[in-house]
């Protein structure tokens, strides 16, 4: 006796899901799209009808949710534009497979970042608490989290070298490679007035206590030439952003002139010098313009 073809409803009721039309016979691509799939030993074409016994309910996804395991905030990377925290997430998918009670559990697991873009620069903040949220468009859910993250509490990255927290970057650059802005010194410091306090320009004495404590040498960073700077593990790139004389660009990529706020005269300011060559405390007249590498102190 040949077996009974299955109508919509009667494979929506093996299913799990759609709208089905009564009394319209059924074919397998439209018990697929109720939420039925062939048993075992059994198999159609998705234009062929479906017949009574040949159908069982698909494994199916009952509900998504998403979790954040873990987080983390990298203080390293902390600057004024910028600071990365890393996280690694898992997205738990739950289903009930057809003939169980209990429910299964697969997972799978990634990790991404999420940058900051631009933060409080504020020298007396000292925590900031970015909130973010990852997704999974696989399974179309997502999470949400905040993370506290404690900074250096002076707004700009630094490393220690001749026991000073020197700035990486010089006034008015992004990068260790950028020029940054030229000041002419007015007995105002630029560093102050542009970053605040704890930042100030080095005296005379620590540009000559950095020379001193550090092996320094003419080098070429991302393409920008300047002096690196190295004790131990610990490093920093000065790039040879030259000078503004009477306000025309001297030297710059092939000489190295940094304030110090000491002053030799009325007219004459401490500098370090460098080039190629040779690196050293030296003077300038102070209608000039140089660029600017901060310290610290804090």
């Amino acid at each position: 006796m040949a077996s009974k073809i299955l109508t919509e409803q009667e494979a929506r009721n093996i299913g799990y899901t759609g709208t089905a039309t009564a009394n319209l016979l059924c074919t397998y691509a439209r018990a697929k799209a109720l939420g039925c799939t062939a048993k075992s030993g059994y198999s159609f074409a998705n234009n062929q009808l479906v017949y009574e016994g040949s159908l069982q309910q698909a494994e199916h996804i009952d509900y998504y949710y998403l979790t954040i395991a873990s987080k983390s905030c990298s203080t390293a990377a902390w600057n004024a534009t910028s600071s990365t925290i890393s996280y690694t997430y898992n997205v738990y998918a739950h289903y009930a497979p057809s003939g169980s009670s209990s429910a299964v559990v697969s997972g799978s697991s990634g990790s991404t970042s999420y940058n900051w873009g631009s933060k409080n620069t504020n020298s007396s903040a000292t925590t900031a608490s970015p909130s973010f949220t990852a997704s999974n468009s696989t399974y179309g859910v997502s999470a949400s989290t905040t993370v506290s993250c404690t900074h250096n509490g002076i707004g700009h990255a630094y490393v220690t070298l001749g026991g000073k927290k020197w700035a990486t970057v010089n006034i008015g650059a992004s990068s260790a490679t950028g020029y940054g802005s030229y000041y002419a010194w007015t007995g105002t410091d630029p560093a102050t007035s542009v970053w605040g306090s704890p930042w100030r320009t080095p005296t005379r004495d620590e540009w000559a206590s950095l020379l001193s404590s550090t092996s320094h040498s003419w080098t070429t960073q991302d393409g920008v030439k300047g002096v690196k700077f190295t004790s131990g593990s610990t490093s920093m790139f000065v790039p040879a952003a030259g000078a503004y004389e009477n306000n025309a660009a001297s030297y710059i990529g092939s000489m190295i002139t940094y304030w110090s706020s000491t002053d030799y005269n009325t007219s004459l300011q401490f500098i370090f010098y460098g080039n190629s060559s040779s690196h050293a405390v030296s003077t300038f007249y102070d209608y000039h313009k140089l660029t600017v590498r901060a310290i610290a102190d804090c």
